[in-house]
């Protein structure tokens, strides 16, 4: 009884409220980041020729040497 009372209060004190009210342009602002989390390129998985470790497909060159990604077909 009591580990169930205090689950409860746990619970409760981490609730807050939400405000519903979002203006039109942050609703479209999320809707861009969702789009942009779904993009077909950034799925893709690129390597480095220098070193070989494997990097998101949004990344151009490597961060450790510099050296071009190349994608991995």
């Amino acid at each position: 009884m009591r580990c169930a009372l205090v689950l409860m209060c746990v619970l409760l004190a981490g609730c807050q409220t939400v405000n519903n009210q979002q203006k039109p342009q942050d609703l479209r602002s999320v809707l861009s980041e969702v789009k942009r989390s779904f993009n077909v390129q950034d799925a893709r998985v690129k390597y480095c020729p220098v070193c070989g470790k494997h990097y998101s497909g949004h990344l151009e060159t490597c961060p450790d040497d510099h050296a071009k990604l190349v994608p991995i077909e």
